[in-house]
């Protein structure tokens, strides 16, 4: 059993490069079988603090140390996607010295964790429909998924690519530098009903994602061109880039930017697909095209060659990212898809609805039940739920 003065050695020189292969080898097996985990936290405060005082001089190459590790685990057939939980940070230093402790504690997590933190891939075709599932999952390259729900802080490496991309506060987050020297690879981020989603892209752009929506994009946005494919919800913040037109497809609509805010709706189930502009100009396009100003709308409803504009309702468009409902003179139909999307249950319809519009505001983290309840107080609808369905039927008063 090697002492802990032992241990200290093979630990500063495997991190600085200087341990043989036997001492390396000794180092990985002590590691791999030991409970003494403050031999480790030791050597990871010492790093700290000398980065700290002397970053220039720290001489760690933590891609070096991080690959050595990953060399101990077992060969797979096919690329694996690697998620490093970030251990708890043990004292506040600069970011350089935070990204060391991630490195370093990730490392040893990943030694200590190895079939927890290698996700095998599970392939899937590039034009994967939207799951119907209920994990917000991220697929990246050559079909890997990885499943984010349970991820408030971490890293996730494609393995085919070795892009790096970062899990904050639930939050994800590509380099806002990151370039791509080779052919384009493509992630996906999918949200399930009953949940939502912020992803902050390689350009630095930031896309909301509501419940039941999916974003295809590339991991590295190249050719000056930064193109996106939405289905369901979203609202973008779009950084500036005139050399780089930033466009979202969806369904038959393509709408152009440069930099701006823009909300998208583009539901199968609607019908149509809605972009509504925040601030600076967007072009939309399908059969034809127009230009919209900001608190504007374009609709273009399935089966038609023309846009209609409008002015928009900013607070009801947005009313989904604040967490409410906000109906403002839809119908019955229009109100439970929005729940059905957001409770994930199923709704069916008996009987001739009335055509009243309505009218209300509900918060999301309210229970479907009290929904239900406040809805039918609103309207002259009778509402039952059994199971994971909802039966929508006039109301006693209606003829």
């Amino acid at each position: 059993m090697a002492n802990s003065e032992r241990i200290t050695f093979l630990l500063k020189a495997f991190s600085s490069q200087t341990a043989s292969i036997a001492e390396e080898k000794e180092l990985l097996d002590w590691l791999n079988n030991t409970d003494n985990h403050e031999l480790v936290l030791d050597h990871i405060r010492l790093l700290l603090d000398e980065a700290a005082a002397t970053p220039e001089a720290f001489g760690v190459d933590w891609d070096h140390l991080y690959q050595k590790i990953l060399l101990q685990r077992n060969s797979l057939e096919a690329p694996a996607v690697t998620t490093i939980s970030i251990y708890k940070r043990i004292r506040r230093y600069s970011a350089a010295a935070a990204m060391i402790a991630v490195m370093a504690a990730s490392a040893w997590l990943l030694l200590r964790n190895n079939n927890k933190e290698i996700i095998p891939a599970k392939p899937v075709a590039h034009s994967t429909p939207l799951s119907t599932g209920s994990k917000i999952e991220l697929t990246l390259s050559y079909g890997q998924i990885v499943v984010l729900d349970s991820m408030m802080e971490g890293l996730i490496r494609d393995e085919a690519t070795g892009e790096m991309i970062s899990v904050h506060h639930g939050s994800l987050t590509y380099s806002p530098d990151s370039k791509s020297t080779s052919a384009a690879h493509f992630h996906q981020i999918t949200v399930p009903r009953g949940k939502q989603y912020h992803v902050v892209l390689p350009d630095g752009s930031g896309v909301w994602l509501n419940a039941q929506s999916s974003l295809r994009y590339q991991s590295a946005f190249t050719n000056n061109r930064r193109q996106v494919t939405l289905s369901g919800e979203a609202y973008f913040e779009i950084k500036n880039n005139p050399t780089a037109p930033f466009s979202v497809n969806a369904n038959e609509v393509h709408v152009d930017v440069l930099g701006t805010a823009f909300n998208m709706m583009a539901y199968k189930d609607e019908q149509k697909v809605v972009t509504t502009l925040v601030n600076g100009s967007v072009k939309v396009s399908a059969a034809d095209a127009v230009i919209i100003k900001p608190g504007q709308q374009a609709v273009l409803q399935n089966g038609k060659h023309h846009f209609a504009v409008s002015t928009a309702d900013l607070d009801a468009v947005l009313a989904w990212k604040s967490g409410e409902f906000r109906f403002d003179g839809l119908d019955i139909k229009g109100v439970m898809r929005q729940v059905a999307r957001w409770y994930n249950v199923e709704v069916v319809y008996k009987g001739n609805l009335p055509n009243n519009k309505l009218y209300g505001v509900f918060p999301r983290k309210n229970s479907v039940k009290e929904v239900l309840e406040a809805l039918v107080l609103i309207s002259n609808i009778q509402l039952t739920m059994e199971g994971n369905t909802i039966t929508v039927q006039p109301g006693k008063n209606h003829s």
